[in-house]
């Protein structure tokens, strides 16, 4: 399987690839529709066939161009290819293999100064293989996200950055590996056009609904934690929108805050809201929106939403 990257002005968006042709243009019957002056009402068409992924430009009158060069009839494209749609609308392709990312942990001797990195899966077990790290048992991962090591035979739950002692006086901690990146504090201040609806209480169950103004598209969450996970988040973007807070201190939530309010208490769950933040992300790259609508800082997080609905 492959699956086409589609980024235009700041925004993300992704579709697989099948047999079934997916159209992309102004028009409202594309597959994608997006709004931009460069595009032709239907500009492209992208699919797979025999194992090949394919571009067709429809007449466009900006045109479509792979590696620079203007395509006329039915073009094969690649991974690394350089796909741009009227010159400013970039297709990448890629293995829709490596369209998941698994969780990474990285464990971390703070008194040798190395690092080991973990990949752990939902009901995962793994053990620290590595001549500098001795941990007193095996690292767990649940389906909730919790961390826990064995001691004694018994799971002792931690969370991530919580040091561990180890045989040997070894000061250990696990963190997230996106946590190692640089804060984005500051660096985008302004919200996307996205319009998030929340209810609590609605017939149907609890439900988070997302839509792209620009481009009509939806994504509706139903995953309890999710869904007060955005609420959460929204709530705090309405009060201080209502406070008159600057674009860029708007929204922030401390993850103590956030730990409180979905799971009623902070110790032993910062590792599940690290995961619950992964899971969101996840779940708004494949429905085509930005990840980075989750924005993390220094123990904080806020949703850069452009216009919400609580019920």
């Amino acid at each position: 399987m492959a699956t086409i990257v589609i980024h235009q002005q700041g925004q993300r968006h992704e579709r697989a690839l099948s047999a079934a042709p997916v159209h992309i243009g102004r028009a409202p019957d594309n597959t994608l529709s997006l709004i931009d002056e460069r595009l032709s009402w239907h500009h492209a068409v992208f699919w797979l066939e025999h194992g090949c992924a394919w571009v067709r430009d429809l007449a466009s009158t900006n045109g479509t161009f792979v590696n620079g060069q203007r395509v006329r009839g039915a073009t094969p494209i690649h991974p690394g290819d350089e796909v741009t749609l009227g010159g400013q609308v970039r297709v990448a392709l890629r293995d829709s293999r490596e369209a998941a990312p698994m969780l990474r942990f990285v464990l971390e001797d703070l008194r040798c100064g190395t690092r080991l990195t973990l990949e752990v899966g939902t009901l995962s077990t793994v053990a620290a293989q590595a001549a500098s790290v001795d941990l007193p048992g095996p690292l767990t991962l649940d389906e909730d996200g919790g961390l826990s090591v064995a001691i004694g035979g018994k799971p002792h739950p931690f969370d991530l950055e919580e040091l561990v002692s180890a045989p040997g006086g070894q000061r250990l901690r696990v963190v997230l590996l996106e946590s190692l990146r640089v804060a984005t504090v500051g660096l985008l201040a302004e919200p996307y056009p996205y319009t998030l609806s929340v209810a609590l209480n609605a017939p149907g169950g609890r439900e988070a609904t997302l839509r792209n103004r620009q481009t009509g598209e939806v994504l509706r969450i139903t995953a309890e934690t999710r869904v007060f996970l955005l609420y959460l988040l929204a709530r705090r973007v309405q009060e201080d929108h209502a406070a008159g807070r600057a674009p860029e201190d708007c929204g922030w939530c401390s993850e103590e805050e956030l730990l409180t309010g979905i799971w009623g208490r902070g110790r032993g769950y910062a590792s599940k809201l690290s995961v619950l933040v992964h899971r969101v992300r996840r779940d708004l790259a494949s429905g085509g929106f930005s990840h980075d609508v989750l924005e993390r800082g220094q123990k904080a997080i806020r949703a850069r939403i452009i216009d919400i609905e609580l019920r």
